[in-house]
């Protein structure tokens, strides 16, 4: 299948998809996110990774693969503070990663939106951006939109 049509879109992930940014990405199923997001990343220092079911250790696990290289570490964290730990120390240049199905992840870890946000409220390396992605939009809503 063939990409058209998202001229816009892909200007807005370059607008804001930028190292020490997070962006959101959410809609219904078979809207095209993944692609959109794929797309853009091959013009771009990006580095993907599609969130499966399974327990944290598994999930943890299966980031580490996807991201490998960029993490230049045989170490493979426990739980995601460790994870994020080695992320602050491992990214050397500027990049962007994205979390696609952000739900699997926080359906198995309701911690971790908490772990992610002090991670990304207080860490010192600004060299990385973020595009989480999902598509359940009650979830994704409710964890990164909801004012209350």
């Amino acid at each position: 299948m063939n990409f058209t049509n998202r001229i816009w879109e892909m200007g807005e992930l370059s607008t804001y998809a930028k190292p020490a940014q997070l962006v959101v990405v959410y809609g219904r199923r078979r809207v095209g996110k993944t692609s959109l997001i794929t797309n853009w990343m091959t013009t771009k220092e990006g580095h993907f990774s599609q969130a499966i079911e399974g327990s944290p250790h598994l999930q943890i696990s299966q980031l580490c693969q996807d991201l490998g290289p960029l993490l230049n570490s045989q170490i493979q964290p426990k739980n995601w503070i460790q994870f994020f730990e080695l992320l602050e120390k491992s990214i050397e240049k500027k990049a962007v990663l994205c979390l696609d199905e952000f739900p699997y992840l926080v359906e198995s870890d309701p911690t971790l939106p908490s772990i992610m946000q002090r991670f990304l409220d207080h860490s010192k390396n600004k060299k990385i951006g973020w595009i989480i992605s999902g598509s359940s939009q009650k979830m994704m809503n409710s964890i990164f939109l909801n004012h209350s």
